[in-house]
């Protein structure tokens, strides 16, 4: 980066704003979570993004300006709700928002970026050189943070295996499901996981729904199990299916109708088995499954 022509990623007033955006998007949110928190992030968030992108392309501050109020209110209304709806069905790091037409009273802060901008600020401090490239990564993981939901760490129980076999088929997915019926596999469409928590403190919500539910903290005890109850893309699920002698119970899978092909996920079985899962039996198990899909 040029010094001189990102010397305002240095401003005390983008340091300030990106410092509050953090400290809000890490801890405030979830010790408070109220109107204030969630108005703290869209203000300041506003501020720090827009500041960034005019230091990054200071001779097209209205054009920066314009696109962000665009995408802004874009993001805050039911039109961004296919595009979230396409990223979790794809992406493993989910994104969700809440529709608050009050959160537009953050565009106010464009003006004052605007204003910020023109001013040729120099600061007179060594090492500029480190300090603008740290603050604009700093910036950066900020824009992607945007307070990640916070889960109860949750794991596996000993005897479920996580398969996550893929396989693809010429078939369609109501023929592969006739496949399993003529087999005498039974199987059912479920959208809900229970999986047990661990040892520890954990941070539960405590209401519905989940865009405005508030954290707490939660200490697992001894003398009873807590499960985190996970709402999931539907699946489907074979109680119970022999495979070569051995029985798997709760097969969990997934059918994704592409354009020329069907693709099968298998994600996660259960056994008593007390043979040691490891390499050759997973290949084994993924021999079998690719023959079944077939």
């Amino acid at each position: 980066m040029n010094p001189r022509r990102h010397n305002l990623l240095l401003h005390p007033l983008f340091l300030l704003s990106l410092f509050l955006l953090l400290l809000n998007d890490i801890s405030l949110k979830y010790e408070f979570h109220n109107g204030f928190t969630g108005k703290l992030s869209d203000f300041t968030g506003l501020f720090v993004f827009t500041l960034f992108w005019m230091a990054i392309f200071p001779r097209h501050k209205w054009q920066v300006t314009l696109a962000t109020a665009l995408i802004f209110t874009w993001w805050k209304s039911p039109l961004s709700s296919p595009f979230i709806h396409s990223w979790n069905e794809i992406m493993p790091v989910p994104i969700t928002r809440v529709i608050d037409y009050w959160d537009l009273t953050a565009l106010t802060m464009l003006p004052l970026a605007w204003l910020l901008a023109r001013i040729d600020y120099n600061p007179q401090i060594k090492y500029r050189r480190i300090f603008i490239p740290l603050v604009g990564c700093i910036a950066l993981f900020s824009f992607c943070f945007t307070s990640p939901p916070r889960y109860a760490l949750y794991y596996y129980p000993p005897n479920q295996i996580r398969f996550y076999g893929n396989f693809k088929t010429s078939k369609s997915e109501e023929q592969i499901l006739d496949k399993l019926t003529s087999k005498n596999i039974s199987f059912h469409i479920d959208s809900v996981s229970y999986y047990p928590i661990g040892d520890g403190e954990y941070y539960l919500r405590t209401d519905e729904p989940i865009d405005s539910s508030k954290w707490v903290r939660v200490n697992n005890t001894r003398d009873s199990v807590l499960y985190r109850r996970m709402v999931e893309r539907p699946f489907y699920l074979i109680p119970s299916y022999n495979l070569d002698g051995q029985e798997l119970k709760n097969v969990k899978m997934r059918i994704t109708q592409g354009n020329k092909k069907t693709f099968i996920y298998v994600e996660s079985f259960q056994t008593d088995s007390k043979t040691e899962y490891n390499n050759k039996l997973e290949k084994q198990y993924k021999k079998h499954f690719k023959k079944l899909f077939e």
